[in-house]
């Protein structure tokens, strides 16, 4: 749908957007409200909205002029860091020039719109499909009250979006949708943390630090000063790792649904063949930032001796470890490969089937490369996999945890 179209939706809309259309001249109190008037204007026609560049006074430094646009305007820049992406994002920006401009009216105390575009080049969201661009998707006052009563009461995340959904009358009326709920009770409990179980964890690590000299503890601060990673280690776990720490497992799978914070877990083998865990973190997000940030920890903690091999299982992770520990060898945690085959090959772990056994021998049963291209082939052959994309991806991935190549 390109102009035409927007005409065409414009007209059979023409009650709805009567009052909701800029026009130069409008008056808003606030920059804040003609943010949400623009945005609502955006939910009307069905386009996104962003804020973008802004003016401030010189002598008094308050903001005196402010651009919004269209969420597709502009274009999105090329990573600099990572310049061959085996699968990258469909691009989403089209150079949309659509957008309204506003003035600080300092006599009158208003915003005045003194420009505004509807020049859109892409096509619009249809009504029932507007509820999921990222600038309508909110919680009102009351959908974040039933939100909390919901995690008060211990209902799960989906049974909780389900019934609000329900109240609403379906979810395209809803306005939010399950990732932004949970990110609301994420910000509240990272809020309540700073004000209140901040305070007993730092008084804790402080206590075990002066008990024992060799605790070690890091909390890394946003730019708002609030707390986003905590990571410790004990006087055992630095002494397990300084005798087992050849090679380390890394796992992000522990959490709790009431916290969503992962709980990663730095972890090995003693002698006994026993788990030993080397040192734990709450990560409040997963990204390679955060990573990033945990390894350098982990690393400082252990007096910088790295270990000779680390596995793990997040792609962001997998690339944090490339940068902090650039000639450390890394593999695919086993246990987090077979439990994504049985999650992308399910049908084929029904009863009868051997296909478990069949993939573990893959990757524990052959004793040189020309055995396990062999075995795979059979297996590739057997169950009829030549076309499956995530076999493909696995098997490219093979140094990283086929066992023939990780003896030393």
């Amino acid at each position: 749908m390109e102009n035409d179209g927007h005409e065409g939706c414009s007209k059979n809309m023409g009650e709805l957007t009567k009052d909701k259309t800029p026009c130069l001249g409008m008056e808003f109190h606030s920059e804040e409200v003609t943010n949400q008037f623009y945005n609502e204007y955006g939910r009307i026609m069905g386009f996104g909205i962003r804020r973008d560049y802004h003016s401030k006074s010189r002598k008094e430094g308050a903001m005196i002029n402010r651009k919004f646009i269209c969420c597709k305007d502009g274009e999105k820049e090329k990573d600099k860091q990572y310049m061959i992406v085996n699968h990258p994002k469909h691009e989403t920006r089209t150079k949309c020039n659509a957008f309204m401009y506003v003035s600080l009216d300092r006599g009158l105390s208003k915003w005045i719109v003194k420009k505004f575009d509807d020049n859109y080049n892409h096509p619009l969201h249809l009504p029932q499909c507007t509820h999921l661009i990222p600038s309508q998707r909110k919680l009102n006052q009351v959908q974040a009250l039933n939100v909390d009563i919901g995690d008060e009461t211990g209902i799960s995340l989906k049974a909780s979006h389900d019934l609000i959904s329900a109240l609403e009358g379906g979810k395209e009326n809803l306005g939010f949708m399950r990732e932004d709920q949970k990110s609301y009770l994420r910000g509240k409990r990272q809020r309540n943390l700073q004000y209140g179980e901040a305070g007993s964890l730092l008084r804790f690590f402080q206590r075990q630090a002066a008990e024992n000299p060799y605790f070690y503890y890091a909390i890394q601060l946003d730019m708002d000063e609030m707390i986003t990673n905590i990571f410790w280690a004990d006087h055992e776990m630095i002494t397990d790792y300084e005798l087992f720490g050849d090679a380390v497992s890394f796992d992000t799978t522990f959490r709790t649904n009431k916290e969503y914070w992962a709980l990663a877990l730095f972890t090995g083998f003693n002698h006994f063949r026993k788990t030993v865990i080397f040192g734990a973190s709450l990560l409040y997000d997963e990204t390679t930032a955060s990573f990033e940030w945990l390894f350098e920890t982990f690393l400082h903690a252990m007096s910088g001796e790295k270990p000779r091999c680390f596995f793990a299982d997040q792609d962001q992770a997998i690339k944090a470890i490339s940068v902090v520990m650039p000639k450390v060898f890394y593999g695919l945690c086993t246990f987090h490969l077979m439990q994504n085959a049985l999650k992308h090959l399910g049908h084929l772990y029904k009863s009868g089937s051997k296909f478990g056994s069949d993939f573990k021998a893959c990757i524990f049963g052959c004793e040189d490369e020309h055995e396990l291209i062999k075995a795979w082939d059979s297996l590739i052959d057997k169950y009829n996999l030549y076309e499956n994309a995530w076999m493909k991806k696995t098997w490219e991935k093979r140094e990283q945890w086929a066992h023939v190549y990780m003896k030393y």
